[in-house]
């Protein structure tokens, strides 16, 4: 009988191992994919109206101060963009314009650096046609529906946004804010 309960706790706890590891695995693989269509985009020689079209919604790469790991930005915040790396607001300017730019992304797996970064360090976000490098001018911890994410900015800006505190199970009570200002092309 013992042996039959101990079988089952490990089958259980087995279970639910590969049930939490699942959806981490499943955005890396969605990161990646949009990871390799982008390289095909950059390195055709097409005009760039057409590269822009090809991308299927990837507007950029974006890389936070020395890491080297490449988020691909998409235009939509739907759990299909945020399950494939970060989501520009629509409501919001692209990257680059005057305004403040709205980026999205899950804490776990697409922005867990972001914890690190401080007041001073860059952000690059390279574009089809150009590689931006923003500076980070705020990081804030407000209330998700604070009206300080979409503040407007007579700057180009980007707001990364992501979930808060870093590591908490469940849905979470705060948000994670780094406001960037463009500081070369």
């Amino acid at each position: 009988m013992r042996k039959w309960v101990s079988a089952v706790l490990i089958v259980v706890g087995t279970l639910c191992c590969v049930y939490a590891v699942y959806p981490i695995l499943e955005v890396h693989q969605g990161i990646n994919m949009a990871l390799d269509k982008w390289e095909d985009v950059k390195e055709d020689k097409t005009p760039e109206e057409e590269k822009a079209e090809r991308a299927d919604g990837i507007i950029g790469i974006l890389q936070l101060g020395n890491n080297e790991k490449k988020i691909p930005i998409h235009v939509g915040t739907t759990d299909k963009e945020l399950s494939q790396g970060i989501g520009l607001d629509e409501l919001t300017v692209l990257p680059g314009a005057i305004g403040n730019s709205v980026l999205y992304g899950h804490r776990e797996n697409v922005l867990w650096e972001l914890k690190d970064i401080e007041v001073g360090d860059h952000i690059t976000i390279q574009g089809v046609e150009s590689t931006l490098v923003f500076e980070v001018k705020e990081i804030q911890i407000v209330d998700p529906y604070d009206p300080y994410i979409y503040e407007k900015s007579q700057e180009p800006t980007i707001t990364l946004v992501t979930c808060y505190p870093f590591i908490y199970m469940g849905p979470t009570p705060q948000r994670f804010v780094v406001r960037a200002q463009l500081k070369s092309i």
